[in-house]
Protein backbone atom coordinates (compact mmCIF):
# COMPACT_ATOMS: atom_id res chain seq x y z
CA UNK A 1 0.00 0.00 0.00
CA UNK A 2 2.71 2.39 0.82
CA UNK A 3 4.25 1.58 -2.35
CA UNK A 4 1.46 2.35 -4.31
CA UNK A 5 0.96 6.05 -2.38
CA UNK A 6 4.49 6.93 -3.31
CA UNK A 7 4.27 6.51 -6.63
CA UNK A 8 1.10 9.01 -6.23
CA UNK A 9 2.58 11.56 -3.96
CA UNK A 10 6.19 10.89 -4.55
CA UNK A 11 7.79 13.94 -3.13
CA UNK A 12 4.82 14.09 -0.32
CA UNK A 13 5.35 11.17 2.26
CA UNK A 14 6.68 9.61 5.14
CA UNK A 15 6.25 6.30 6.87
CA UNK A 16 7.11 6.86 10.11
CA UNK A 17 5.64 10.35 12.46
CA UNK A 18 8.91 10.04 14.65
CA UNK A 19 10.93 11.17 11.82
CA UNK A 20 8.94 13.61 10.83
CA UNK A 21 10.17 17.17 11.97
CA UNK A 22 6.31 18.51 11.76
CA UNK A 23 3.84 15.38 11.38
CA UNK A 24 1.05 17.48 11.84
CA UNK A 25 1.62 18.87 8.29
CA UNK A 26 0.83 15.48 7.35
CA UNK A 27 -2.44 13.53 6.73
CA UNK A 28 -1.88 10.03 8.48
CA UNK A 29 -3.24 6.91 8.04
CA UNK A 30 -3.04 3.31 9.22
CA UNK A 31 -2.00 0.67 6.60
CA UNK A 32 -1.32 -2.91 6.31
CA UNK A 33 2.75 -1.48 6.30
CA UNK A 34 2.44 0.50 9.26
CA UNK A 35 1.67 4.27 9.53
CA UNK A 36 1.68 6.85 6.55
CA UNK A 37 1.48 10.45 6.26
CA UNK A 38 0.57 12.67 3.50
CA UNK A 39 1.57 16.07 3.49
CA UNK A 40 -1.83 18.27 3.76
CA UNK A 41 -0.91 20.59 1.01
CA UNK A 42 -0.69 17.95 -1.60
CA UNK A 43 -3.71 16.53 -0.78
CA UNK A 44 -7.36 18.18 -2.29
CA UNK A 45 -10.49 17.95 0.07
CA UNK A 46 -11.88 15.26 -2.45
CA UNK A 47 -8.77 13.21 -2.56
CA UNK A 48 -8.58 13.27 1.17
CA UNK A 49 -12.24 12.44 1.36
CA UNK A 50 -11.28 9.64 -0.95
CA UNK A 51 -8.42 8.23 0.92
CA UNK A 52 -10.49 8.21 4.02
CA UNK A 53 -13.10 6.00 2.41
CA UNK A 54 -10.28 3.13 2.08
CA UNK A 55 -7.28 3.61 4.43
CA UNK A 56 -8.20 4.02 8.73
CA UNK A 57 -7.18 7.55 10.01
CA UNK A 58 -4.38 7.73 12.37
CA UNK A 59 -3.44 10.24 15.04
CA UNK A 60 0.18 10.27 15.21
CA UNK A 61 0.22 11.44 19.72
CA UNK A 62 -2.80 9.72 20.05
CA UNK A 63 -2.19 7.46 22.93
CA UNK A 64 -5.51 4.73 23.48
CA UNK A 65 -6.38 3.12 26.53
CA UNK A 66 -7.72 -0.34 26.97
CA UNK A 67 -10.94 0.36 25.84
CA UNK A 68 -10.15 3.06 23.27
CA UNK A 69 -7.98 0.61 21.55
CA UNK A 70 -10.64 -2.37 21.47
CA UNK A 71 -13.20 0.16 19.82
CA UNK A 72 -10.36 1.67 17.67
CA UNK A 73 -9.45 -1.80 16.02
CA UNK A 74 -13.18 -2.60 15.77
CA UNK A 75 -14.73 0.53 13.55
CA UNK A 76 -11.34 1.40 11.68
CA UNK A 77 -10.30 -2.22 11.27
CA UNK A 78 -12.90 -4.29 11.85
CA UNK A 79 -10.97 -6.50 14.21
CA UNK A 80 -13.32 -7.97 17.19
CA UNK A 81 -10.60 -8.54 19.62
CA UNK A 82 -10.46 -10.92 22.47
CA UNK A 83 -10.64 -8.66 25.65
CA UNK A 84 -13.77 -8.36 28.57
CA UNK A 85 -15.82 -5.83 26.53
CA UNK A 86 -19.32 -7.27 26.41
CA UNK A 87 -21.63 -7.51 23.87
CA UNK A 88 -24.53 -4.55 24.63
CA UNK A 89 -26.14 -1.57 22.87
CA UNK A 90 -24.12 0.96 21.70
CA UNK A 91 -24.61 4.34 19.52
CA UNK A 92 -22.29 6.43 17.59
CA UNK A 93 -22.32 10.07 17.80
CA UNK A 94 -19.71 11.39 14.55
CA UNK A 95 -18.16 14.72 15.17
CA UNK A 96 -16.28 17.21 13.62
CA UNK A 97 -14.98 20.60 15.16
CA UNK A 98 -14.30 23.50 12.97
CA UNK A 99 -11.59 24.61 14.78
CA UNK A 100 -8.74 22.04 14.83
CA UNK A 101 -7.13 23.74 17.64
CA UNK A 102 -9.42 22.64 20.23
CA UNK A 103 -7.89 20.79 23.23
CA UNK A 104 -8.88 17.26 23.69
CA UNK A 105 -8.38 16.35 27.31
CA UNK A 106 -10.84 19.28 27.96
CA UNK A 107 -13.15 17.87 25.13
CA UNK A 108 -13.19 14.61 26.75
CA UNK A 109 -13.99 16.62 30.15
CA UNK A 110 -17.03 18.49 28.43
CA UNK A 111 -18.24 14.99 27.28
CA UNK A 112 -17.93 12.91 30.16
CA UNK A 113 -20.15 16.21 31.79
CA UNK A 114 -23.27 16.04 29.80
CA UNK A 115 -23.39 12.30 28.74
CA UNK A 116 -25.10 10.17 31.44
CA UNK A 117 -23.62 6.58 30.19
CA UNK A 118 -19.98 5.37 29.61
CA UNK A 119 -18.60 7.58 26.19
CA UNK A 120 -15.73 6.49 24.41
CA UNK A 121 -13.67 9.01 22.33
CA UNK A 122 -11.62 8.50 19.31
CA UNK A 123 -10.41 11.31 17.15
CA UNK A 124 -9.65 10.25 13.75
CA UNK A 125 -8.41 13.55 12.45
CA UNK A 126 -7.17 17.03 14.52
CA UNK A 127 -10.71 17.71 13.24
CA UNK A 128 -13.33 14.73 13.23
CA UNK A 129 -13.78 11.59 15.35
CA UNK A 130 -16.48 9.33 16.84
CA UNK A 131 -17.97 9.10 20.55
CA UNK A 132 -19.08 5.67 21.37
CA UNK A 133 -22.00 5.25 23.85
CA UNK A 134 -22.59 2.37 25.57
CA UNK A 135 -25.62 1.16 26.66
CA UNK A 136 -29.42 2.03 26.69
CA UNK A 137 -30.00 5.60 27.59
CA UNK A 138 -32.21 6.01 30.57
CA UNK A 139 -35.70 7.15 29.16
CA UNK A 140 -35.81 9.97 31.84
CA UNK A 141 -32.21 11.30 31.29
CA UNK A 142 -31.44 13.56 28.62
CA UNK A 143 -28.24 12.82 26.36
CA UNK A 144 -26.92 16.71 26.24
CA UNK A 145 -26.54 16.91 22.54
CA UNK A 146 -27.90 20.11 21.87
CA UNK A 147 -25.36 21.16 24.91
CA UNK A 148 -22.19 19.85 24.05
CA UNK A 149 -22.47 21.60 21.30
CA UNK A 150 -23.31 25.21 23.33
CA UNK A 151 -20.16 24.26 25.57
CA UNK A 152 -18.07 23.73 23.10
CA UNK A 153 -19.02 27.17 21.36
CA UNK A 154 -19.11 28.99 24.36
CA UNK A 155 -15.89 27.46 26.00
CA UNK A 156 -13.77 26.90 22.75
CA UNK A 157 -15.03 29.44 20.31
CA UNK A 158 -15.61 27.07 17.35
CA UNK A 159 -18.84 25.56 15.63
CA UNK A 160 -19.49 21.21 16.84
CA UNK A 161 -21.67 19.09 14.41
CA UNK A 162 -22.94 16.21 15.42
CA UNK A 163 -24.43 13.01 13.69
CA UNK A 164 -25.92 10.61 16.35
CA UNK A 165 -26.29 7.59 14.90
CA UNK A 166 -28.99 4.51 15.10
CA UNK A 167 -28.53 2.09 17.78
CA UNK A 168 -26.34 -1.03 17.00
CA UNK A 169 -26.16 -4.31 18.85
CA UNK A 170 -23.68 -6.01 17.41
CA UNK A 171 -19.84 -5.91 16.97
CA UNK A 172 -19.84 -7.69 13.74
CA UNK A 173 -21.69 -5.26 11.42
CA UNK A 174 -19.80 -2.00 13.55
CA UNK A 175 -17.13 -1.19 11.11
CA UNK A 176 -19.48 -1.17 8.23
CA UNK A 177 -22.34 0.92 9.71
CA UNK A 178 -19.51 3.34 11.24
CA UNK A 179 -18.05 3.75 7.52
CA UNK A 180 -21.79 4.22 6.40
CA UNK A 181 -22.60 6.93 9.10
CA UNK A 182 -19.45 8.54 8.35
CA UNK A 183 -20.79 9.02 4.87
CA UNK A 184 -23.97 10.04 5.62
CA UNK A 185 -22.35 12.94 8.07
CA UNK A 186 -20.24 14.14 5.33
CA UNK A 187 -22.96 14.38 3.12
CA UNK A 188 -25.18 15.92 5.87
CA UNK A 189 -22.92 18.60 6.51
CA UNK A 190 -21.96 19.57 3.04
CA UNK A 191 -25.63 20.65 2.45
CA UNK A 192 -27.76 21.27 5.50
CA UNK A 193 -25.22 23.52 7.57
CA UNK A 194 -27.89 25.14 9.29
CA UNK A 195 -28.07 22.07 11.90
CA UNK A 196 -26.01 21.45 14.67
CA UNK A 197 -27.56 18.13 15.54
CA UNK A 198 -28.25 15.36 12.64
CA UNK A 199 -30.41 12.20 13.72
CA UNK A 200 -29.87 9.37 11.66
CA UNK A 201 -33.47 8.67 11.77
CA UNK A 202 -34.43 11.58 10.72
CA UNK A 203 -31.83 12.45 8.42
CA UNK A 204 -32.94 8.89 5.92
CA UNK A 205 -35.25 11.47 3.70
CA UNK A 206 -32.61 13.97 2.91
CA UNK A 207 -30.24 10.28 2.21
CA UNK A 208 -32.62 9.39 -0.02
CA UNK A 209 -33.03 12.02 -2.20
CA UNK A 210 -29.34 12.72 -2.02
CA UNK A 211 -28.55 9.06 -3.51
CA UNK A 212 -31.73 9.13 -6.05
CA UNK A 213 -30.73 9.76 -9.33
CA UNK A 214 -31.00 13.39 -10.21
CA UNK A 215 -33.14 13.54 -13.39
CA UNK A 216 -35.68 11.06 -11.35
CA UNK A 217 -35.87 13.75 -8.59
CA UNK A 218 -36.77 16.45 -10.89
CA UNK A 219 -39.10 14.30 -12.69
CA UNK A 220 -40.94 13.94 -9.43
CA UNK A 221 -40.53 16.88 -7.62
CA UNK A 222 -40.43 19.51 -9.90
CA UNK A 223 -43.85 20.37 -10.36
CA UNK A 224 -45.28 20.39 -6.46
CA UNK A 225 -43.58 23.58 -5.73
CA UNK A 226 -43.90 25.68 -8.52
CA UNK A 227 -46.82 27.92 -7.71
CA UNK A 228 -44.86 29.03 -4.74
CA UNK A 229 -40.99 28.59 -5.53
CA UNK A 230 -40.62 32.56 -4.36
CA UNK A 231 -42.81 33.00 -1.19
CA UNK A 232 -39.62 31.94 1.05
CA UNK A 233 -41.50 32.68 3.91
CA UNK A 234 -44.58 30.38 3.28
CA UNK A 235 -41.87 27.31 2.54
CA UNK A 236 -40.27 27.87 5.71
CA UNK A 237 -42.99 28.09 7.80
CA UNK A 238 -44.81 25.11 6.35
CA UNK A 239 -41.03 23.70 6.78
CA UNK A 240 -41.16 24.09 10.47
CA UNK A 241 -45.32 23.34 10.45
CA UNK A 242 -43.98 19.79 9.28
CA UNK A 243 -41.08 19.31 11.39
CA UNK A 244 -43.03 19.87 14.49
CA UNK A 245 -44.77 17.22 13.59
CA UNK A 246 -47.98 19.09 12.08
CA UNK A 247 -48.66 20.85 15.53
CA UNK A 248 -49.62 24.37 14.45
CA UNK A 249 -48.78 25.80 18.52
CA UNK A 250 -45.46 23.87 18.05
CA UNK A 251 -44.60 25.70 14.87
CA UNK A 252 -45.80 28.96 15.54
CA UNK A 253 -43.57 29.36 18.69
CA UNK A 254 -40.59 28.38 16.27
CA UNK A 255 -41.36 30.56 14.31
CA UNK A 256 -42.42 33.50 17.01
CA UNK A 257 -46.11 34.14 15.49
CA UNK A 258 -49.40 33.49 16.58
CA UNK A 259 -50.97 30.22 15.58
CA UNK A 260 -53.75 31.93 13.74
CA UNK A 261 -50.99 33.69 11.56
CA UNK A 262 -49.00 30.55 10.60
CA UNK A 263 -52.73 28.41 10.09
CA UNK A 264 -53.23 31.32 7.83
CA UNK A 265 -50.18 30.16 5.70
CA UNK A 266 -50.99 26.44 6.01
CA UNK A 267 -54.23 27.24 4.11
CA UNK A 268 -52.61 29.04 2.31
CA UNK A 269 -50.35 26.50 0.75
CA UNK A 270 -53.06 23.89 0.11
CA UNK A 271 -54.99 26.44 -1.78
CA UNK A 272 -52.27 27.46 -4.07
CA UNK A 273 -50.53 24.05 -4.24
CA UNK A 274 -52.93 21.77 -3.85
CA UNK A 275 -51.58 20.50 -1.88
CA UNK A 276 -52.87 19.04 1.88
CA UNK A 277 -50.17 19.62 4.53
CA UNK A 278 -52.91 18.56 6.94
CA UNK A 279 -52.74 14.85 5.38
CA UNK A 280 -49.72 12.55 6.45
CA UNK A 281 -49.21 11.10 3.26
CA UNK A 282 -48.96 14.77 1.05
CA UNK A 283 -47.49 16.22 4.46
CA UNK A 284 -44.39 13.81 3.20
CA UNK A 285 -44.48 14.51 -0.20
CA UNK A 286 -44.33 18.19 0.93
CA UNK A 287 -41.20 17.49 2.80
CA UNK A 288 -39.45 15.63 0.40
CA UNK A 289 -39.98 18.54 -1.79
CA UNK A 290 -38.47 20.62 0.64
CA UNK A 291 -35.71 18.68 1.26
CA UNK A 292 -34.48 18.54 -2.35
CA UNK A 293 -35.22 22.41 -2.24
CA UNK A 294 -32.77 22.54 0.90
CA UNK A 295 -30.34 20.33 -1.08
CA UNK A 296 -30.27 22.28 -3.94
CA UNK A 297 -29.54 26.01 -2.00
Amino acid sequence: MIEHLKQLYPNHIAADPANVSSPKQYVWFQTEDGPVGIKKSALSDKERSLLEVFLTPFLSDQTLNRKQTFWHNLLFSGEVTKSNEKQHPFRLIHFYVKDPAIDNGSFAEAVDGLFPNETVILWETEQEGVLVEMNEPDPEQTVGYENLIDAVTSDFYTDLLLYVGSKQTSFGTASKQFRKEKSYFRICREHLRAKGVFYHNEQVPFLLLNTCPETRRRELLDVLLQDVEEDNELLYSIHQYLESGMNVTTAAKKLFIHRNSLQYRVDKFVEKTGLDVKAFPQAVTVYLALLDRLNER
